[in-house]
């Protein structure tokens, strides 16, 4: 494979960890809570989308709505049900809550879709798309494009919206922001219900180019742990950026070294950015 078409590789599997690494950070910055059942969120959202397409055979439009409709919500009921009892207790114990919950989660795939792989057809029914002499897969440019929009707008929400400003108050100080008239309580809601949605698109993208299962959870909850620390957790361009250069090296290590390393290489390059800049690529929060 040629260096530019590993590029476009790389950047479309780091678009995909980015979004989940933006759900770390909303979920952060909002409750000061680290989800460790995000990866398990992917999962969800990729075993919706094919019980929407494959099972159900609706079309992709219709099918794509629902899956990111679905995931806002059980996102919201997560909230309510799990982190908002224990919000205001240890954080070791809000941290077990979510770790259970990922294990709830698996659980509940595994018995409703059973154990074995899944996969749903590409995006497009295009395999490849030559751009000057370089062929590309068309499933790539659709993550790239999807997940550069949902950046874009993601952005735009936290800077031009009221909503968005009504989150950046809750994540600065909830207390303040209730005495204010903001209603704090639904604005952490939604903010998960927003997590979920990221983590339902990105397994979406994700699901056509790897097999599904119940148990993927947990590696897509370590590298986009890994891209959200890389650049800094808290920070909205941090998280961006740090899915985008995880997944640049997890491709290059794999076309030049071996496959088998590139999950390694990932890991040492978070490591190696940690000892030169502990608090990664961004300081500043959102």
């Amino acid at each position: 494979m040629l260096p530019v078409q590993l590029l476009v590789s790389g950047v479309a599997v780091g678009a995909i960890y980015a979004l989940v690494a933006l759900g770390f950070t909303l979920v952060w910055n909002a409750s000061g809570t680290v989800n460790f059942a995000q990866g398990q969120l992917v999962m969800m959202g990729a075993f919706l989308a094919y019980t929407f397409l494959v099972i159900l055979r609706w079309p992709y439009p219709a099918a794509a709505a629902m899956t990111v409709v679905a995931a806002f919500v059980g996102g919201v009921i997560l909230e309510r049900l799990t982190i908002r009892p224990v919000r205001d207790r240890n954080p070791l114990i809000i941290i077990i809550v979510t770790i259970g919950t990922a294990l709830a989660l698996e659980a509940l795939a595994r018995n409703v879709w059973g154990p074995q792989t899944r996969t749903i057809p590409p995006l497009s029914k295009v395999d490849n798309v030559r751009i000057g002499g370089l062929s590309v897969t068309s499933q790539s440019l659709w993550d790239i494009g999807i997940g550069a929009v949902l950046m874009l707008l993601l952005i735009l929400l936290l800077n031009r919206t009221y909503l968005g400003r009504a989150m950046r108050a809750v994540a600065q100080d909830a207390d303040t922001a209730r005495q204010m008239g903001i209603p704090a309580p639904s604005v952490v809601s939604f903010t998960f219900g927003l997590n979920a949605a990221l983590a339902g698109v990105a397994g979406l993208l994700l699901a056509p180019t790897v097999f599904i299962s119940p148990s993927m959870g947990t590696s897509v909850t370590l590298q986009a742990f890994a891209a959200a620390v890389l650049g800094g957790f808290g920070s909205v361009a941090g998280a961006a950026c740090g899915g985008l250069i995880l997944g640049l090296a997890q491709v290059y290590t794999a076309a030049y070294i071996s496959g088998a390393s590139a999950d390694g290489a990932a890991l040492l390059l978070l490591i190696a950015v940690l000892v030169i800049r502990p608090q990664g690529l961004f300081r500043t929060a959102w």
